[in-house]
């Protein structure tokens, strides 16, 4: 339906730099792998309508952001980044158009160029709102200092947090995730009634319940827990490796997938603990078929996909409503909503999978058929039907 795709950078399957990528070993390899691997061409775009810009400031904030270069060298070619994409994509916008789709942190001065060009707008905004996570995640500091230097804070600056607040209020439409992504942006202020709530989908073809076909007692030997993001406090980590210590399941393990946000972890050396490097997302299916029980108990998300991912690949989940735990989790049946900063009733629920393998092979195929439900072709049909005038699906958006 896009009539251009505008873009830093959008690698198709042939480019070089994915071929690359999968010949060169170690640190390296892994980084542009799994770097490469998010900037592939989405399918389905004709390559002829894809328009780039800020290309190189995109091929540095991608090497900065894979640890290729200092961390303080990403911030700011971040901030440059984002205004020379910004004004990259308000040049390519023309009257004709009839919707712009912007993202946020990237859109001020295309917001203000689709108003003065009559366009209406869309502003992607895939997290919870700035003020209330900074509120909150202060909050989290104060309860948990041991943790407090994994904290992920929304900016780092006054003037990012200005330049949101800007795009909240000029954009016509927001695109919020979850009942609770939105609930944040009410929270401070912002018209609920400018949001389209469409959750994300995910690929139930990539993601398939391997582990259901081997039956109800798998094959790996341990009881895994499984984790997969950014390993952070924003996502509860100190809560989840509380709930897994007071579970004290004999042969068991916890396996942290992700980024670890801040150094020296206080979780480091933990018996059954252990951790992965962030995966190229077609290498998580092997990962997810090795788990018994997905558990991501996040203080605050905007929706949180790989949560998803655990439920097409047969497995129950352990969420907060502040996932999207609430919207999509019913308990007992695919798994468990329990309330942030809540280690006891994790240990609970990890217990009770652990001991009844029957009902959580069947809450792991429940999750599969809720999951299937979230599928991209359903993201696509409702959000075409919500932003085209018409609910054509002829080219109308940029």
């Amino acid at each position: 339906c896009l009539e251009r795709y505008v873009t830093d950078i959008a690698l198709g399957e042939a480019s070089a730099m994915i071929r690359l990528a999968h010949w060169m070993p170690g640190r390296l390899g892994r980084s542009l792998e799994t770097g490469t691997a998010l900037r592939g061409l989405p399918v389905g775009i004709d390559p002829r309508r894809v328009a780039r810009t800020a290309g190189a400031l995109g091929w540095a904030d991608l090497a900065a952001r894979r640890g290729l270069l200092p961390s303080i060298t990403h911030d700011h070619l971040q901030s440059i980044g984002r205004k020379a994409f910004d004004r990259g994509f308000a040049r390519s916008l023309r009257p004709t158009d009839d919707l712009a789709i912007v993202s946020y942190g990237t859109a001020e001065t295309s917001l203000k160029r689709s108003a003065e060009l009559g366009i209406r707008s869309l502003l992607y905004f895939p997290v919870a709102h700035h003020g209330y996570a900074r509120r909150l995640l202060e909050e989290e500091a104060r309860l948990q200092p041991e943790y407090a230097g994994s904290l992920q804070f929304p900016s780092t600056t006054r003037r990012l947090d200005l330049t949101f607040d800007r795009e909240l209020s000029r954009a016509d439409s927001i695109w919020g995730l979850s009942s609770f992504h939105v609930s944040t942006f009410a929270a401070m202020g912002v018209d609920p009634s400018k949001f389209l709530t469409i959750p994300l989908g995910v690929d139930a073809h990539l993601f398939s319940p391997e582990r259901l076909e081997r039956g109800v007692d798998g094959s790996h030997g341990c009881f895994r827990v499984l984790f997969v993001g950014q390993v952070t406090q924003r996502k509860g980590l100190s809560y989840l490796i509380d709930g897994f210590r007071k579970a004290a399941i004999p042969n068991s393990e916890l396996l942290l997938v992700g980024g670890i946000v801040g150094t020296n972890p206080p979780w480091r050396g933990l018996a059954q603990v252990r951790h992965l490097p962030p995966q190229a997302r077609f290498h998580l299916p092997a990962i997810y078929a090795s788990a018994d029980v997905f558990v991501m108990p996040s203080l605050i998300e905007g929706f949180c996909l790989t949560a998803m991912e655990a439920m097409c690949s047969g497995l129950p989940i352990i969420v907060t409503p502040h996932t999207f735990g609430d919207d999509v989790v019913r308990d007992g049946m695919e798994g468990w909503t329990v309330p942030i900063r809540d280690s006891d009733q994790i240990a609970d629920h990890l217990r009770q999978l652990h001991a009844d393998r029957e009902s959580a092979f069947r809450m792991g195929q429940n999750a599969r058929r809720r999951a299937e439900q979230y599928s991209w072709a359903r993201l696509e049909r409702t959000l075409v039907a919500a932003v085209c005038r018409d609910g054509s699906t002829n080219p109308c958006l940029t």
